[in-house]
């Protein structure tokens, strides 16, 4: 079982690194996604997660730019 000993105070978000808690409140917390696949409308809060997706559910679709 991974213990998450860091939480957001403003959502219930936990981490198990202060550095992933702090990306969080920087880029996350508060804020709606800022990027969106235009395969199927789904939000991301950072671009390489949008690039992840992609990659992994429209694999007809990998060398899209972005």
């Amino acid at each position: 079982m991974m213990v998450r000993r860091y939480s957001c105070g403003s959502c219930n978000r936990s981490y198990k690194n202060k550095s992933t808690l702090g990306r969080h409140r920087r880029y996350e917390c508060g804020k709606a996604p800022f990027y969106k696949c235009q395969l199927c409308q789904k939000q991301f809060y950072q671009k390489h997660h949008l690039k992840s997706h992609v990659f992994n559910r429209h694999p007809e679709f990998r060398l899209l730019r972005f």
